[in-house]
């Protein structure tokens, strides 16, 4: 009766499909973070993809078979398979071709000598390896199944599961069918109906595999599909983040043709652990967010251009220089104040490099407007050399070309002095510029200087 037959379904902990090489497939009862992470990732960068045969031993056969599906306007691909000893028809189901599919196979079935097949595939290409080891850990957890391929594509990597009992549990339970998605990825409404702790698993499979972190420790998200990306600020906003929204134009690279999408993205007033918990333990953006904060036990890997600004290059650069004044690095790479302030930040969390109005010295890579307070012992030595010198405050006001109130406020120490005229002065009188600016008490604005040179974090 029914009572048994719930009874006997409730124990059931494994099924298969009826062919002797399926292995069996773990029983999913219920919608958990696990199956959410994996529909996120889905959505984001996951193709499903069905491919139904229709196959006959006699050669003319494919004749009346490609004749039935001409009839419901599906495309086919024919062929002869060797090792069957078949000839074939071959079509790349979608949504539709599904229900068209259905109204010609029984006439199809009605044929001599035809059977059918279908081939279920799930597949993942992402960037980052532990992204997709990620993935395939969610899939041995929930189905206790494994990929058939794993391999490396030029940058990127591939993973793919052959199993209808899983390509199943998408369509069936969460809406899911194959074709592409791009403008069509979407929350499934069983999701978007569950509990928060849901939600966020399934926007954290979107977010490892469709997001980024900038430098600067934000998440931003861009998309082609406004219904995802509506739900991704929805769960964010019920996870109180604060973020914000932005719509674009743009011309594919390929066809020419202008396409709309959508940019989320963090700003700077959330909570860290929130955003640390979009992403699985471990993998490249998990690290990435703990190393902007400063952790050196947790490093990425960062994309390395020997043409653009990168934080190796930055580094390697205050090596060879020692220090110099942001206005130095924005010119050299070429790049505006905000780029290069948020890579010195992350640098200066690192403890990599500091960022001081009290460096060790200056340099010829510090921009000559620089203000310099100097340090009570120099400043006494140059103002009395100074006064031998000139005789009188005038003279050397006029001397190096400013006025006699500017200069007696340097002398009394109420104003810095402009390093372009601590060097008129100190070449007049036969000092070292630098040995007279050495440990200035202040400056004016932050000088970079490479951590090795081991004066203490301001």
């Amino acid at each position: 009766n029914h009572k048994i037959l719930k009874t006997i379904q409730g124990r059931i902990e494994y099924i298969k499909v009826n062919s002797a090489s399926a292995k069996p497939v773990k029983t999913l009862r219920r919608l958990d973070q696990n199956l959410a992470k994996i529909v996120g990732a889905f959505m984001a960068d996951g193709s499903l993809s069905v491919q139904i045969i229709i196959a006959t031993n006699e050669k003319g056969g494919t004749k009346d078979i490609g004749a039935l599906l001409k009839e419901q306007n599906i495309l086919y691909s024919q062929g002869y398979s060797k090792t069957r000893k078949q000839y074939y028809c071959a079509v790349q189901a979608k949504r539709k071709t599904f229900g068209q599919f259905t109204k010609v196979l029984p006439r199809i079935k009605a044929l001599p000598q035809v059977t059918t097949q279908t081939h279920y595939s799930i597949e993942l290409t992402e960037e980052y390896k532990d992204n997709v080891e990620a993935f395939a850990h969610w899939m041995k957890e929930a189905f206790n199944v494994t990929p058939h391929l794993f391999e490396q594509r030029g940058h990127a990597w591939r993973i793919a599961f052959s199993n209808k009992i899983v390509a199943r549990y998408l369509i069936c339970f969460l809406d899911v069918w194959p074709g592409p998605k791009t403008q069509d990825a979407f929350e499934p409404q069983i999701i978007k109906n569950s509990s928060l702790n849901i939600r966020k698993a399934f926007a954290r499979g979107v977010l490892m595999f469709d997001g980024c972190v900038t430098k600067d420790s934000k998440i931003l998200l861009d998309l082609k599909s406004s219904s995802l990306i509506s739900s991704i600020g929805d769960i964010w906003k019920k996870d109180d983040l604060t973020f914000g929204k932005r719509r674009y134009t743009r011309k594919n690279n390929y066809t020419g043709k202008p396409y709309t999408g959508t940019v989320l993205y963090t700003t700077a007033n959330n909570n860290p652990r929130k955003l640390i918990n979009y992403f699985e333990n471990g993998t490249q953006k998990w690290k990435l967010l703990h190393w902007l904060s400063g952790s050196k036990k947790h490093v990425p890997q960062l994309r390395i251009s020997p043409s653009s600004i990168s934080f190796e290059r930055i580094l390697s650069l205050l090596k060879n220089i020692e220090r110099c004044d942001i206005e130095f690095l924005q010119n050299y790479f070429m790049c505006s104040r905000q780029t290069i302030v948020t890579y010195l930040n992350v640098l200066h969390q690192q403890k990599k490099l500091l960022l001081s109005q009290y460096p060790k010295q200056l340099s010829n890579h510090v921009n000559e407007q620089t203000g310099v307070s100097l340090n009570p012992i120099q400043h006494k030595l140059l103002f009395s050399q100074a006064k031998s010198y000139f005789k009188y405050d005038l003279t050397g006001a006029k001397f190096i070309g400013a006025k006699k109130a500017t200069y007696s406020a340097w002398k009394t120490r109420k104003n810095r002095i402009p390093l372009q005229s601590l060097k008129v002065l100190c070449s007049t009188l036969r000092l070292d510029v630098w040995k007279i600016t050495k440990k200035p008490t202040s400056l004016d604005r932050k000088l970079v200087e490479f951590k090795e040179l081991g004066t203490q974090d301001s």
